[in-house]
C-alpha cells in the first residue's frame, strides 16, 4: 500500500505521471511471490501497473515502480533507485506519523532487493 501510496502522491502533483511507460526489468520479474503477470521487456503505463501492484498484490510490480520512480527521490545513489524510493516510503510513514513501520523493499517481503 505503501508503495501505491508514495506512487500516487506523485500523480497528485503530475497527473501525467499515470500515463508515463515503464519497461518491466528482469530484477522485477524475479521477485518472488505474488505477480502481476508480466514478464521482463514487457512495457505498462504507471496506472496499469497499479492496479496490478494492487488487485492481485503484485510484488513484482511494486519492484518495478520503485525502480521507475526511484531516481525521483533522495536516496544513497549507490545503492540504486529501489534504495531511494524505499527510503522516501519510510520518510513517508513518519511523515504520516507511522512510528512504529519501517520497509526494506517496496513490496514487503522483508529482505532488500535492491537493483543497481
Amino acid at each position: 500500500i505503501m508503495t501505491a501510496h508514495v506512487v500516487l502522491s506523485l500523480a497528485a502533483d503530475d497527473p501525467k505521471v499515470l500515463d508515463e511507460v515503464l519497461t518491466f526489468s528482469e530484477a522485477a520479474d524475479k521477485v518472488t511471490g505474488t505477480s502481476c503477470g508480466l514478464n521482463a521487456g514487457d512495457k505498462v503505463a504507471v496506472r496499469d501497473l497499479l492496479y496490478g501492484l494492487l488487485l492481485p498484490s503484485g510484488n513484482d510490480a511494486a519492484h518495478a515502480l520503485a525502480e521507475h520512480f526511484g531516481p525521483r527521490f533522495k536516496g544513497d545513489a549507490d545503492k540504486g533507485p529501489v534504495a531511494s524510493f524505499v527510503a522516501e516510503m519510510n520518510r513517508t510513514a513518519k511523515a504520516l506519523g507511522l512510528a512504529d513501520t519501517s520497509y526494506l523493499d517496496p513490496h514487503g517481503l522483508g529482505r532488500n532487493l535492491s537493483s543497481p
